[in-house]
């Protein structure tokens, strides 16, 4: 931010998502209101609560499972900062509700990739 600042770039340092606090990387996919949001709703469908310990939410376990937990913390991380872009370059704002919809259809879209079933259920908790 400092840098896109310091070339004179239209910007704010604010976060895009909350208004709340200064926009770092760590901030938008981890601490943003809008994130936490997020992270719970993801959480809540997944049955998986591991935003703040990626390293050791994954540790030890079984390759498929690990795999597929780290598809969901990348997944949710990604689509956290793209509902940012979508902010700040064209102006349109998602709620947490459309994100949780777009990793939970991404989700779908890896999983048919990888040739595995997508239950009826996939996409409500």
């Amino acid at each position: 931010m400092k840098v896109l600042m310091a070339r004179n770039w239209p910007c704010s340092p604010t976060c895009a998502l909350c208004d709340q606090a200064p926009e770092t990387a760590k901030h938008i996919v981890l601490y943003c209101s809008f994130a936490r949001e997020v992270w719970h709703r993801i959480s809540l469908w997944s049955g998986s609560a591991a935003r703040y310990r990626w390293n050791t939410s994954l540790a030890g376990l079984p390759k498929e499972l690990r795999r597929s937990k780290a598809a969901i913390l990348m997944y949710t991380a990604w689509n956290i900062w793209k509902a940012r872009n979508h902010q700040v370059f064209d102006n349109l704002m998602a709620t947490p509700a459309q994100v949780e919809e777009e990793i939970k259809r991404e989700i779908a879209l890896r999983k048919r990739a990888l040739g595995e079933r997508v239950e009826a259920n996939f996409f409500h908790d």
